[in-house]
Formats: C-alpha cells, structure tokens, sequence
C-alpha cells in the first residue's frame, strides 16, 4: 500500500498478517515466480519450504518491482516477544519507509526522529549522542542514489554545458547559412514579404533540423538506457529502474524546443533592419564586423565549456586512479566469498551451529585448489556492518565524555588467513577459543593506535557487552568504501558468540574461482536444505564499490570527448569559413609576393587566439564549479596543476589541428583565379 503496488497475481500482505506473529505466508517478485513455477497461475496456494518452514504463497508481484533488487521471496516480520525486552534492543537495525505527510518538511521530520530517540535512549540509558547513531529519515529517492547521486547532479550540468556547445556549434552554422542566403531574404523583404513570414520560415527551417537532433537522441538515449540497466553491479540498485518515459520524452520535446529558438531566432533576427538598400547592397559580402565577432564568439563558448568538461573528467579520472591504488588491508586476488544461513529450526543451539559450519569447512577445504576457508559475520565492501561503544575494564571514563566506538565482527576459522590480513601483535584466534573459555578478541590497528597510544593492548579486557580480553592486533581494513577512514574493529570469535546463524564464507584458491554450482554441491552433501548465496568473489565486491565512480567518471569522460570534438568542429568551421569568404584577400596578397607560409600563420594564429580566450574563460568557469566536484574527488584538489596542465594540453593539441587543416587550404589558392571572383 505505502509503495501503491498491486499485485500481479494474488493478493499482497494485510496488517493483521504481521499483527498476528504467526502467519507463514509469503509474496513472490515476478522474476523469481517466472524462473522457479514458470510463470504457472497456479503456484498462488502453493506451499513452499523457507528455512524448513512451510509457507503459503499468496501472491506474486509485478515486473516492474524491483526494491530491494536481491528481494525474491517476502514474507511477514514478525515481532517476538524477546524482541520486545528492552536487553534486546540494539541486536536489530531495521530501516522503515514512509510517505511524509505534505505539511511536514524534511527538517522538521529529522528534529522529530531525534527528539523521539533522545527520549527512548533516556528511558533505556548506555547511549552516546555524540557516536551519531540515532534515528534518521532522508528522501527515498537521495538514500537509493547514495555515493551515485554527487555524480548524478555532476552530469546534469555535463548535459546542459554539451546542449549549449551543440547549440553554439549550430547556431553559428545557421548564421552562416542565413548570411549566405541574406540576398534572397533581402529581395522577399523589398517585394513585401513580412518579417513573420520570414522568420516563421527560418524557425521552421530550425525546428525541422532541431527535430531531427531530438529523435536522433531520444533513440541513442534509449540505447544507453538499455545498456545502463544492463549492469549487474548490486551498489547500482539505482539504476535498475530507469527508462525512457513519457516524462523524458516531454523534457526532450522541451529542450529541442528551446534549442530551436535558442539557435533559429538570433539568425533570423537579421532581416527585421529596416534599410532594406544598404542590405541589399551588402548581402553575399560574407559575415563581417559584428556578425564575424558574434561568429568567433561562439567558437569561444564552445572552447570554454569543452575545457569545463574536459578538466572534470580528468579530475575524476586521476581520483579514480588514486582510489584503485588504494591498499584495502587484504589481499584481493584469488578469493571467493559466498553467504551461508542455517535455519534456526534445524540447528536451533550454539554446538549444532559450530558443528555445521565446521563440517562445511572441512568439506570445503577438500575441494581442489582450495588453501583456506573461513567465515565473518559481515565482509568488507559487503551489504552491512555492525557498530556499537565499548569500555576498557579498569579504564576510567569521564563524566559526559562521550564513549569509545568501534565497528564488531564475528569470525570462524581460517578467515584472517583466507583474506591475507596481517597479524601485527599478539595471536589469532584457536580453536581452543569455545565457549568453556574466557572470551577472547581481536583488534584492528587502527583501534590499537586511537584508544591505546603507545601501550601494550594484549591482556586489555575490552567490552561491547560481553567482557573479552584481547588477545592479538590485526591490520586494519577497508570496509564499505577505499576513500573512508579506517574504522576501529573488534573481532570476536564465532565458537564463543553464535549471535548470528547466518555468515559469509571466504574461499581463498589457487586459480579459477569457486562457483556457485560447486559450493552448492558441497553444502548440498552436508544438507540439501541449504542454499548458497551472493556467490562472488572479492574482486568483484571492490569493483562494485567503486561502480558509481566508473559510471559517473565514464560518462563524464564520454561528454567531455563529445564536448571537445564539437568545440573543435566550431573553431574549424569558423576559420574554414572565414578563409572562403577571404579568398580574393588572400589572392591580392599573394600576387603581390606574400608568402604563402606567413598567411598559414597568421589564419592558425586567429585559431589559436580564439582556442586561447576560451581555454582562459573554461579555466575560470572550472575553478568556480570546483565545489561542485570537491565532493567526489580522493586524493587530488580539483583546482591542480597536473589536471589543468593535462587539459591546456588536449585543447592546446585540439585546437592547432582545428586551425592547422583549414589554414592549409591557403597555400592551394590560385592568385589568378581569385582576383577573378567578385
């Protein structure tokens, strides 16, 4: 109801289906009801096993549903009774979405959630203000977008600097083009044809070329679309639901209206000087005094925009590769990683869990060109992580200061030694870490060097609820993202702390990845009843978290391409044409003994000066638009020598060509043939 959803097949969930706490029924997404009953009308009624439990299908959703993208199967949450205790709270972070009421603005919604946690943390007590965990709401659309939606807002002012180069590029042609036909507009206006005859003529001529610019672009638009929706990368959920609407086709229809005008009326705007004489005398003489400035003009706009565009994507180009560069604290190549849940309902008790995950590893260690297997409860550049204070026993603590923080892991086995994270101190947990044993931890670097400053941590007890005493420093890791700061962290280890029955496995092999089918034979001969999951391997979670970087580098460089090449296409255009018309000039000066050599220099000379003023305005323009990428670049300032250096040098490169070509058609006028013409 809250997403105005209707179901496909079936019916949707009720309220009293969750009020009840014990209805076993679930919701089907399209494409799993597509793949697992062949689309079948009859699977509404059905029962199906989830986590050895019998549920009743009750519907199937439409296509077009696609939130959470990894969703397949949606049954009730159910609220237990021990959830309800107030020892509970903190062992479930849930996210809730609303629609906001139409008088109640954002702010006013976030001042509201923080008085109602300040409230709830007073009445419970052990939380920290100042650690930032505290109830949040954000728009829908802007939480979906995340990391995405800097780059979002980057390459919405890409596409308006690239639609005013076009319409520069254009306009300037156009000018040309009414130039060239002043005479026969001339000669109509003297017969008595109307300046809104004229110019509705013109605007149609424009709106016709504009017109078939939009169609042209509607279809390459829908293009990239498909191919965007294409990329399975899980960080670019975002993505999944664009199309090509009636929305963006009236905005489309909208831009090439406005382009039409932008670029049909400055033209057309000659034939409303009433001395139709001297227009008539001049008419054929080519673009000269301020037509020719306006003409040059134009050429510089689109310099300086390219140099805009061209500057950010190489800004972006060089944090990117900053990025990559990156240490993430493990070693990347060669592992494959993989989620595991058992069911409650068949290993209801701490030793069946340890039993069954050991049973698994062994199985899994027998495999062909495995070394080590391990498990974590939430892996790095993976969908969540897990973070609360903690206390050092015998340290004190002063009043109102705020309380120490630090992300908490739980790990299984061989899991430091499959990711290649370092021991730095002290020892790795044993299996002699059960729970017959004093709790043991493990801590990262960067929680040694923040919270014990230049003493030992080793026999330190620490605690984020249960007392553990610390036993080894490990190196710090990267976790959701390579620009963020490493994050203190605490590990415990899984023998001692089953809180969870679901962790992610992490294969480190010899070669070839693991794939899903060989993991789920394996699991399958322990127990049939298990499925493996998100099977990838850990490449792919890092390059995923740099998805929306690639994407938004990518199209920004392909825009600042397209962007240079129209800019240059102008600055040609303008000499090109300004040769043409100064063909007997030239003529005259070569009969009288100019070399051709010093005319070349002098018409690449005039290209240069214009790809010089707009190199020095997009230079300006770029330094006032940094703010806009400060954001979303790592290890580079925006405004830096090496990126601007880069950019004077593609342009500088560009722009000779583009005058280089045009000049050369000098030294093949033919003074004879020239002093003919008129």
């Amino acid at each position: 109801d809250l997403v105005q959803v209707q179901p496909a097949l079936g019916r949707l969930y009720l309220p009293q289906d969750s009020d009840r706490g014990d209805a076993r029924i679930a919701v089907l997404s399209h494409g799993f009801w597509q793949s697992a009953f062949g689309g079948d009308p009859a699977a509404i009624g059905r029962a199906i096993q989830l986590n050895n439990q019998t549920y009743e299908i009750i519907g199937v959703l439409p296509a077009s549903m696609t939130y959470p993208r990894s969703g397949q199967i949606f049954i009730p949450y159910l609220i237990q009774e021990r959830d309800r205790q107030p020892n509970a709270r903190g062992r479930w972070a849930i996210t809730a979405i609303g629609r906001l009421r139409a008088d109640i603005p954002m702010g006013s919604l976030t001042a509201r959630l923080s008085d109602v946690s300040a409230r709830w943390h007073e009445r419970f007590g052990g939380y920290d203000p100042a650690s930032g965990h505290t109830l949040v709401g954000q728009p829908f659309v802007r939480w979906m977008a995340g990391e995405l939606r800097g780059f979002l807002l980057v390459l919405q002012a890409a596409v308006v600097f690239l639609l005013l180069i076009a319409c520069a590029n254009v306009g300037n042609l156009q000018l040309v083009r009414a130039t060239e036909r002043e005479r026969e507009l001339a000669v109509r206006s003297a017969l008595g044809a109307g300046s809104w005859s004229i110019l509705r003529q013109l605007l149609l001529e424009s709106g016709l070329l504009a017109l078939a610019g939009g169609v042209a672009g509607v279809a390459l638009a829908t293009a990239a679309v498909a191919l965007l929706r294409r990329v399975d990368v899980p960080e670019l959920q975002a993505l999944t639901g664009l199309r090509v609407d009636g929305g963006v086709l009236a905005y489309s229809a909208l831009i090439t209206l406005a382009a039409t005008f932008l670029f049909g009326l400055l033209p057309a705007w000659r034939i409303r000087r009433p001395d139709l004489h001297g227009l008539l005398r001049q008419a054929g003489r080519g673009l000269t005094g301020g037509r020719l400035r306006l003409l040059r003009a134009g050429a510089v706009v689109q310099v300086a925009l390219s140099v805009v565009l061209v500057l950010g994507a190489a800004a972006l180009v060089r944090s990117l590769g900053r990025l990559l560069a990156i240490d993430p604290g493990f070693a990347v190549e060669h592992v494959t990683t993989f989620r595991l849940s058992l069911p409650s309902s068949s290993y209801p008790d701490a030793p069946r869990l340890i039993a069954a995950f050991d049973d698994i590893t062994t199985r899994l260690r027998a495999m062909p060109g495995v070394s080590q297997v391990g498990y974590i409860s939430e892996i790095p550049f993976g969908p969540g992580r897990n973070s609360s204070p903690f206390r050092v026993r015998g340290r004190p603590e002063a009043p109102g200061g705020s309380l120490m923080h630090a992300d908490m892991r739980f790990v299984h086995d061989q899991y430091f030694e499959a990711m290649g994270i370092p021991l730095r101190r002290g020892r790795l947990f044993a299996s002699s870490d059960n729970a017959e044993t004093r709790a043991a931890a493990l801590i990262d670097q960067r929680l040694a060097d923040e919270f014990f400053p230049g003493e030992d941590p080793i026999g330190q007890v620490i605690n984020q609820g249960p007392d553990a005493v610390i036993v080894g420093v490990v190196g710090s890791v990267k976790h959701g993202a390579l620009q963020e700061d490493d994050k203190a962290t605490v590990y415990y280890s899984y023998r001692q702390m089953t809180w969870l029955t679901g962790l992610t496995g992490v294969i480190r092999t010899s070669g070839i990845p693991i794939t899903l089918g060989q993991l789920q034979s394996v699991v399958s001969g322990f127990d049939p009843d298990l499925p493996v999951f998100d099977v990838r391997t850990m490449q792919d979670r890092l390059n995923g978290s740099l998805g929306p970087r690639r994407v938004g580098t990518t199209v920004l460089a392909g825009f600042g391409l397209a962007a240079l090449l129209l800019a240059l296409l102008g600055v040609y255009g303008v000499l090109s044409y300004s040769i043409s018309r100064r063909t007997q000039e030239l003529g005259i000066r070569l009969a009288l003994g100019a070399l051709p050599g010093a005319l070349v220099r002098s018409v690449t000379g005039t290209g240069l000066a214009l790809g010089g003023i707009g190199l020095v305005v997009g230079i300006a323009g770029f330094a006032a638009a940094n703010r806009l990428l400060g954001s979303l670049v790592y290890g580079v300032r925006v405004i830096d020598p090496v990126t601007i250096a880069a950019g004077i040098g593609i342009l500088g490169v560009g722009v000779l060509l583009a005058s280089v070509i045009p000049a050369r058609r000098v030294v093949r006028v033919d003074p004879t043939q020239a002093l003919r013409e008129e």
